[in-house]
């Protein structure tokens, strides 16, 4: 419905996009939701907004989904690329650069790379504002870790 009111090269037809893309994920169909961010991410890079929250937001999503695919390099670029951005976007001190710098984390010690792993972010911060989910993961993680 958006493509038709707004078309293709539009910020709505992009939120469409990427709800979508969220919407694939929790049902476990990456793949679909590689396509929808790609084409997410091309709609702001065709009208320019390649330094905006929402394209460091999908460069993380992608990120986040090739973790789940299995693909540590396409993950590990993506992820890198969000987190450059965001620190340009937002400083580094900022929950979405940390929200990167824990996926990051997580991907080079489920790869065991934990030389790479950006374990400086001070964990308390990052508890300050910890959902549910954050939590299992960390546990997670600690226990993987012991």
């Amino acid at each position: 419905v958006r493509e038709r009111f707004f078309g293709k090269k539009s910020m709505d037809y992009y939120h469409s996009l990427n709800n979508l893309g969220n919407l694939y994920v929790s049902q476990f169909d990456f793949i679909n939701a590689e396509k929808s961010y790609i084409e997410a991410g091309k709609i702001l890079e065709d009208i320019g907004k390649t330094k905006t929250a929402q394209y460091a937001w999908i460069l993380n999503n992608l990120g986040n989904i090739y973790v789940k695919m299995g693909d540590f390099s396409r993950s590990e670029t993506n992820l890198l690329a969000a987190l450059s951005l965001k620190a340009e976007l937002f400083g580094k001190s900022n929950l979405d650069y940390l929200s990167t710098v824990q996926n990051l984390t997580a991907l080079y010690l489920d790869y065991s790379f934990p030389d790479k792993a950006l374990v400086s972010v001070s964990y308390t911060h990052l508890r300050a504002h910890e959902t549910v989910l954050d939590l299992v993961c960390r546990l997670l993680l600690e226990k993987k870790n012991k």
